[in-house]
């Protein structure tokens, strides 16, 4: 079962939304090969899936309070 962390606020998941599609477009043009070495793809990367966690938590959390 899927615990939500109760510190995650609601400005957490709304400035992780810009994080998230600004670390997605940079992962995105560094596979173009813009020049970024593979550790710093691989830190965009994990940045990316960290602030789609957290809008998916908050999300989750979203629709189990209105449910």
């Amino acid at each position: 079962m899927l615990m939500l962390p109760s510190h995650i606020s609601f400005s957490q998941a709304v400035v992780s939304f810009p994080l998230f599609l600004s670390f997605s477009g940079l992962y995105h043009f560094s596979s173009l090969g813009l020049g970024l070495r593979y550790e710093q793809k691989l830190f965009f990367f994990f940045l990316f899936l960290t602030s789609l966690q957290i809008l998916c938590l908050k999300f989750y959390s979203f629709l189990y309070f209105f449910s």
